[in-house]
């Protein structure tokens, strides 16, 4: 893709720039927490914040549970995807 860097942490940055920047220019939202009924992006999403952190742990499971996490070369526990799904609502880094 000749982002550039110059080790795997810098070319992996620049991949993450490359990626949201695509993301603004196509007016996506950058989290779950900003994604408005409309599909584009809001300062308060249509998924509350107190509804989503309600559900979190079903939807979790479900995840874990769901064919599609079979695949990954690492299955998350349930902690672990928690966390993931928080990271994709509030738009956290991943740091696990």
């Amino acid at each position: 893709m000749h982002l550039g860097g110059n080790n795997d942490d810098e070319k992996v940055a620049a991949l993450i720039a490359c990626l949201r920047k695509m993301n603004d220019d196509l007016n996506i939202p950058h989290c779950i927490g900003n994604y408005g009924a409309d599909s584009y992006p809001c300062e308060k999403g249509f998924v509350p914040e107190e509804v989503f952190l309600e559900r979190l742990p079903g939807i979790a499971e479900r995840a874990i549970g769901d064919a599609c996490t079979g695949s990954n070369p690492r299955i998350p526990t349930q902690e672990e995807m928690e966390k993931l799904l928080k990271c994709c609502y509030y738009d956290l880094d991943v740091d696990f």
